[in-house]
């Protein structure tokens, strides 16, 4: 083999070996999450309200309460405005799956279940179950107080599974609804009942002569959900939801509407 046909025949084996090589590529989808709402200037999201105190209307039908507070300085500290949105319960869900809204936020809590199909930030509120008991009643300061004490719930609840755990076998009373549960404890029927957090504080405040007892008992996280795939944005509110935390101003927008 000349040197001339030699030449060509290593180009054209070094063509053929580049080409062996080569793969086709997929572009990966760009996520501008972030960016289209920077750009858009506005952070639309979806809430189902009314939560008292979490969110509700206020006497001009603006929405307020301690939700609403958190995502109002969020939008600010993105440097943006915000739209929110009143859905039903059931529609906010697909709201956020379907990326009608930038981001939902309704005392939803983070389980797995719906962890696959929206994509949810880190905990901003722990509404787990807590103790509620008269005020004039000194011997519960604590789950460990309601051993010997008779202490209600609502039937075929997480309360319910509460109340069995630190009450003896019998001494729990189950209701097929709660709404009777302060009269009945004013009442004397029990000691205590078992309710989550946010319904305690609204009981807490409608009614004078029972109080919360302790911390949660468990932990129920809220967060906020958007689209699958809306990383960007979901990692700047995290960041942001962060800094909160670190500066006390969670704990301030939670004292403001559950203290």
């Amino acid at each position: 083999m000349t040197n001339t046909r030699l030449y060509i025949f290593s180009v054209l084996l070094a063509i053929l070996l580049v080409s062996g090589c080569t793969q086709t590529t997929v572009d990966t989808p760009i996520d501008r999450s972030l960016l289209d709402v920077q750009e858009r200037g506005k952070l639309i999201v979806g809430s189902a309200i009314p939560y008292e105190p979490m969110e509700m209307f206020d006497e001009n039908g603006e929405a307020i309460g301690l939700d609403i507070d958190i995502i109002r300085e969020v939008a600010s500290r993105l440097g943006v405005e915000i739209e929110i949105i009143d859905y039903d319960w059931d529609d906010l869900f697909t709201a956020v799956q379907s990326g009608e809204v930038d981001i939902g936020i309704s005392s939803m809590t983070i389980t797995a279940e719906r962890s696959e199909v929206m994509l949810f930030s880190i905990p901003y509120f722990n509404g787990g179950q807590v103790i509620v008991t008269t005020d004039s009643n000194e011997d519960i300061k604590g789950p460990e107080d309601l051993a010997e004490k008779k202490v209600g719930a609502q039937e075929g609840t997480t309360c319910e599974d509460v109340a069995h755990e630190y009450a003896r076998e019998g001494n729990v009373l189950t209701f097929g609804n709660a709404e009777g549960l302060v009269t009945d404890l004013l009442n004397g029927d029990f000691d205590a009942f078992i309710v989550d957090y946010v319904s305690a504080v609204n009981r807490v405040k409608e009614n004078p002569g029972i109080k919360i007892v302790g911390e949660p008992l468990t932990q129920e996280f809220y967060g906020m959900p958007t689209k699958m795939g809306n990383i960007a944005l979901m990692d700047e509110i995290n960041e942001i939801l962060r800094e909160m935390k670190r500066e006390g101003r969670l704990k301030e927008i939670e004292d403001k509407w559950l203290k």
